[in-house]
């Protein structure tokens, strides 16, 4: 669901009392307007069981392990389920997807599985739990355990003590601390020691010591250079182990984001921060509602956060709010995929959550449409809007998708044609810039079809046919069946009034002057009706002018007899 979410950008200026007075006023007004317009945005959720992990997608699947063990593919378009395997092995970590196979860190070891069947291809046990997500790189499968135990793998062969190279021994705690560059691996332990193991030789290095402990500090390379956090600071380190820059912030980091020369990542105090690579000065910061504990999206999709607060927040790629959408639990780190976003809850709950939608605003709900009807309404697409389409469902009967354009504040005529009359349903969907088209369930209203205006029940409207100029007077609104009609719109000039008494009564006062009044009576299904009443002097107006002209007359005719007689 579209809504105006709590964030704010952190900028401190000077503000006076009175414009001051005007954000407040005016982001109250924004997040009104806001909730008036959301646009639902879950496709789908399925409800599996407590996971630590995050997710990973592919052309068509998403695929997850929980905490207990048990991994999951679904079809990330839909939600279904395609299988379900148990390997009862703990998971803290997360799974690598290569060449049709799933890579499962666990407590007892790592497991694989092929992606396609969920069947069982081999597992690898080991003397320490693998916090640390496996790492393929150049040929070579590397997992690292716990206490320090880098063991490399060969992955064209089947996952056992057969596929085993060689072992190198680090004398140190660690996980979610390692990466792979330029043929080597970088390990940080939780002692703050950084080094650089060959996994070809099993050489490795010891480059330097940082002076914080590391509880993780989720490695990211960028050419030469890795970036990582320890507590509340964050590295540039090159390979060599140089330190480029370090910068303390607050609250204890989540993992960073590389993304075109910035670094993106938050903190557990809630806020988010946008660093530029070169210097580490900070660009941009929003205060977001929760603490930020996992991994944010970046992409030319824009930036996704998931924060503590049970929700994930999009923002464009320049740092302006867009939406939020919130979820039952504290969430994962969001992945980004062919229109969706994907992210499983602390609690087991999966979302699917589409990042188009749009919503058909007018005509309203419940009235009645025809077989040329205007339709208008709103859509967004984070990439951008290639396409808005609308099409008609009556019964079991669907019509044809039909483009309405690609503003994101659309109105256009559309058909409906070949369908029976009655109830119709009037679907909406985004097709974005990369090509994604959003899926079903889509926006729905509902509407009465008529394949024609003449066909629409007549407004039966009870008035006298004169009035006296400036008196009260009520119309009475029925249907052909003499049932009460309510929500009648009358107009009379520039004038508009809502007929709201629930027996379909209209109070008006006549106007002052004499002639004709014209009403006119609307309901969206029902056929406008014309009311014209005759606007006259009340008789006893016309009375006492004539009596007063008799009066004045008389008046006269004595004056002249009096005249005449003193003559």
């Amino acid at each position: 669901m579209i809504r105006n979410s709590k964030v704010k950008e952190n900028k401190i200026r000077p503000l006076s009392f009175f414009l001051f007075l005007f954000l407040i006023f005016g982001l109250f007004f924004a997040e009104e307007q806001a909730k008036e317009t959301s646009i639902e945005q879950i496709k789908w959720t399925y409800s599996i069981s407590e996971t630590y992990s995050d997710p990973i997608v592919d052309e068509v699947n998403i695929y997850l392990i929980t905490a207990d063990g048990s991994v999951f593919a679904f079809d990330k378009f839909t939600g279904s389920r395609k299988w379900r395997t148990e390997i009862r092995s703990q998971n803290s970590a997360d799974i690598l997807l290569y060449q049709n196979r799933l890579y499962l860190p666990t407590g007892r070891g790592l497991y694989s599985i092929d992606k396609n069947t969920g069947e069982l291809i081999g597992s690898y046990e080991t003397s320490s739990p693998i916090l640390t997500k496996p790492i393929i790189h150049e040929g070579l499968l590397s997992i690292i355990t716990y206490d320090g135990e880098i063991i490399v793998l060969d992955p064209l062969k089947q996952l056992s003590k057969d596929s085993f190279v060689r072992e190198i021994t680090l004398a140190g705690k660690t996980q979610e601390s390692s990466l792979a560059l330029g043929g080597k691996l970088y390990v940080i332990l939780n002692d703050g020691k950084i080094y650089s193991v060959d996994p070809f030789s099993g050489s490795k290095y010891h480059l330097r010591t940082i002076s914080e402990s590391v509880w993780k500090a989720y490695p990211i390379p960028d050419e030469d250079y890795i970036y990582f956090v320890a507590e509340d600071k964050i590295y540039k380190m090159s390979k060599g182990g140089d330190i480029s820059w370090s910068k303390t912030l607050e609250g204890w980091l989540a993992p960073p984001t590389f993304y075109e020369g910035k670094i993106y990542f938050g903190s557990n105090n809630g806020k988010f921060y946008i660093l530029d690579n070169k210097k580490g000065e900070l660009v941009q910061t929003f205060d977001i509602n929760g603490a930020i504990k996992k991994k944010a999206s970046i992409s030319k999709n824009g930036i996704y956060i998931p924060s503590n607060d049970k929700n994930i927040y999009s923002f464009d790629i320049d740092g302006k709010e867009r939406w939020s959408v919130s979820i039952d639990d504290w969430p994962s780190s969001p992945i980004i995929s062919s229109g969706f976003l994907f992210v499983i809850s602390h609690s087991g709950i999966i979302y699917g959550i589409s990042t188009m939608g749009c919503e058909i605003l007018s005509p309203e709900e419940n009235t009645t449409v025809f077989s040329w009807s205007q339709f208008s309404g709103r859509a967004f697409a984070d990439i951008g809007i290639k396409n808005i389409e609308v099409r008609p469902l009556v019964g079991n009967i669907l019509g044809d998708w039909q483009s309405v354009g690609s503003y994101k504040e659309w109105s256009k005529n559309v058909m409906i044609s070949g369908l029976p009359e009655g109830e119709v349903y009037i679907h909406c969907r985004v097709t974005d810039l990369d090509g994604n088209t959003e899926v079903s369930p889509y926006f729905e209203i509902n509407y009465n079809y008529l394949s024609s205006p003449e066909k629409l029940p007549k407004i039966i409207a009870s008035y006298p046919e004169r009035v006296d100029t400036g008196t009260a007077f009520v119309i009475t609104f029925t249907d052909e069946y003499n049932r009460p009609l309510t929500g009648i719109t009358v107009q009379h000039g520039g004038s508009i009034y809502k007929v709201t008494d629930p027996k379909g009564v209209f109070s008006f006062t006549a106007p002052a002057k004499e002639g004709e009044l014209i009403l006119t009576a609307s309901h969206p299904n029902y056929k406008t009706e014309t009311i014209t009443i005759i606007v006259q002097k009340s008789i006893l107006t016309i009375s006492l002018i004539a009596a007063g002209a008799l009066i004045v007359i008389l008046f006269i005719i004595y004056i002249y007899l009096r005249s005449r007689k003193w003559r």
